[in-house]
């Protein structure tokens, strides 16, 4: 019986310790790795698993094969749990930030965009923007909320729609074959950069296009010159190099200067798959964050994100 358990232990750990080593092996990217990356930490958890069954057992060989992927697994949670905060400035210029994906098809729109209604921001980023989506959130009073506007509703799934309460002056960019948001708001902290995203999945032959839109919203951002937001449906898991790229661009999430670095936004209950959080509010020097939390985005796939920043 043990022993049978230990070829079951062995053939379960084998493809984690694998995992663990491609994901710290530089310069890897592309499909189907960048997708792999956004499971690995929950599939990496399993090494912990492995790893007290074989001390348990006295299998050195199965604890060196296991260790691998506890240890990069570590450091991922550590990553998320311990990283550097974005301190709130209690004098500086208070911005709440929202970010929902509608969900091109969603079933109960009126519920969610009641949702938004509600909702007590300065500035509401909206992705998956139809013209259908549109008339809903007229009709429920979202957009009248907002005096100043940019909307590109479409029939896909990459609408995009930047509403502010806040004077800007925003134009919508190329994001590598996807619109983007690129916006000055006018505060009284002085002017913040605002860019609003909607990436594509990094899935099959858009592996490569989604990597060239992080690679060119990590360009942006750490070439600003003004405080910059990044926020949106950036379909990039915390645990994925994607993110970190942005993260090594100067950016910090606000979801771990707030503490809560293991916050999920997907799949929202609609699929049968791990949650991860895919939904971000991105800030960089000189912003910091006071609070973030989620909402309840019914009929949507993700849930919405809802920030409380202060900036200097």
């Amino acid at each position: 019986m043990l022993a049978s358990l230990d070829r079951i232990a062995l053939a379960l750990t084998t493809p984690i310790a694998v995992l663990a080593l491609l994901r710290i092996a530089p310069g890897l990217s592309g499909h189907p790795f960048d997708a792999l990356e956004a499971y690995s930490g929950w599939a990496l958890a399993s090494a912990w698993v492995a790893l007290g069954y074989a001390i348990t057992r006295r299998r050195p060989a199965l604890a060196m094969l296991a260790a691998p992927g506890a240890l990069v697994h570590a450091g991922l949670i550590a990553q998320l749990v311990v990283a550097p905060s974005a301190r709130a400035d209690d004098d500086g210029l208070v911005l709440r930030v929202a970010t929902a994906n509608l969900y091109a098809g969603n079933p109960r729109p009126d519920a969610l965009a009641s949702e938004l209604a509600a909702l007590d921001v300065d500035v509401l980023a909206l992705e998956e923007l139809t013209p259908r989506w549109r008339e809903v959130l007229g009709e429920h009073g979202v957009l009248a909320r907002f005096p100043h506007r940019v909307i590109d509703d479409r029939d896909d799934c990459f609408g995009i729609a930047l509403l502010s309460r806040v004077p800007m002056d925003a134009t919508i960019e190329d994001l590598a074959g996807v619109p983007m948001i690129d916006a000055r708001l006018t505060t009284s902290a002085g002017p913040l950069r605002v860019l609003a995203v909607h990436t594509i999945p990094p899935l099959g032959p858009d592996a490569a296009d989604w990597n060239a839109q992080i690679a060119l919203l990590a360009r942006l951002a750490s070439s600003s010159r003004e405080p910059t937001i990044v926020t949106g449906d950036l379909n990039a898991s915390p645990f994925g190099r994607g993110y970190r790229a942005l993260i090594d661009a100067g950016l910090r999430g606000a979801h771990e200067s707030a503490g809560r670095g293991l916050a999920t936004t997907w799949p929202n209950g609609a699929r049968l798959l791990p949650p991860m959080r895919l939904d971000h509010v991105l800030v960089s020097r000189g912003i910091g964050v006071r609070e973030v939390r989620e909402g309840r985005g019914e009929g949507s796939d993700h849930r919405p994100v809802i920030a409380t920043l202060t900036v200097r």
